[in-house]
């Protein structure tokens, strides 16, 4: 079982980096080399970022004045304290040797983007899922991922976020199961973020922000998600559903809030979605 390897968070640059990991292991659950060269491609990004800071910053010693210089001096510490910590994540990933034969750093967020519908689509169904099992009992049949994916086919809120067709839905739910955890934690992010702002240029600007900044909450949330992926048994299944023995867990060393993140109901359209699902008739 892969396990999350988040360090401490307590700094700021520390839950930035662990934020980078999580969105690696999303990307790629399955692709060490594609994980550490993206975060190798990352951080030389950011290290050309810092070369380029450093021309313009001021010479302590052809500044005028002690407050002039102090500031000049405090600006260079922070750069080289930042250039230090980005060369040591760097070197982690295998440095030069990572990126040498790494695509560019625009191609690594255009395979993101791409695959951010799988993603969505991955986490939705466990979130639908999960409200289903622990506020709908009545449903004929119990919470599954069949009854997920035909509310998700059959209602206009989720156009554009996620698949639409059945095959879709389940290569995405077979495909990101191990990380659809974190998928779901990220999806409610998402969706308080959308009501909160509602301009579509301010959304991922905030929701990088917050998967950095509150990056507790996200990972309280996912905990709570894991919890019950490992617990639940769909109806008429013999295994939970998430399998232990695949699921990208989250570090055993809590850092995020006590208290367990709790679902909200479906909304009356999901529920009579939920009411109107019949399963499929197993042929003869």
């Amino acid at each position: 079982m892969p396990v999350l390897d988040l360090r401490d968070i307590s700094a700021q640059h520390d839950k930035y980096h662990a934020s980078q990991v999580i969105r690696t292991v999303i990307a790629w659950p399955y692709d060490e080399v594609a994980r550490r060269r993206y975060m190798a491609t990352l951080m030389a990004s950011h290290l050309a970022e810092i070369q380029e800071t450093a021309k313009h910053l001021p010479d302590p010693s052809k500044v005028e004045g002690w407050v002039e210089t102090i500031k000049a001096v405090h600006m260079w510490e922070d750069l080289k304290t930042a250039e230090a910590v980005f060369t040591r994540w760097f070197e982690e990933n295998g440095g030069f040797e990572s990126i040498v034969d790494a695509d560019s750093f625009q191609t690594y967020v255009v395979q993101m983007t791409k695959s951010a519908k799988d993603h969505f689509s991955a986490g939705i169904i466990l979130c639908l899922i999960r409200r289903m099992a622990a506020h709908h009992a009545d449903l004929p049949g119990g919470a599954s991922v069949n009854k997920a994916v035909f509310i998700i086919e059959n209602d206009k809120m989720f156009n554009g976020l996620v698949h639409r067709n059945s095959n879709d839905l389940r290569r995405a739910w077979s495909t990101y199961k191990p990380v659809a955890h974190l998928c779901a934690s990220t999806f409610d992010i998402f969706a308080e973020t959308v009501v909160q702002y509602q301009k579509p240029e301010m959304i991922e600007a905030v929701m990088n922000g917050k998967l950095i900044d509150e990056l507790p909450d996200f990972l309280m949330r996912a905990a709570a998600y894991q919890k019950f992926g490992l617990s639940y048994i769909p109806p008429r299944a013999k295994e939970t559903l998430l399998n232990l023995d695949d699921v990208w867990l989250l570090p055993e060393k809590r850092q995020w809030p006590e208290n367990d993140y709790a679902p909200m109901p479906l909304d009356e359209a999901f529920l009579t979605l939920a009411h109107s699902y019949r399963a499929p008739i197993p042929a003869s």
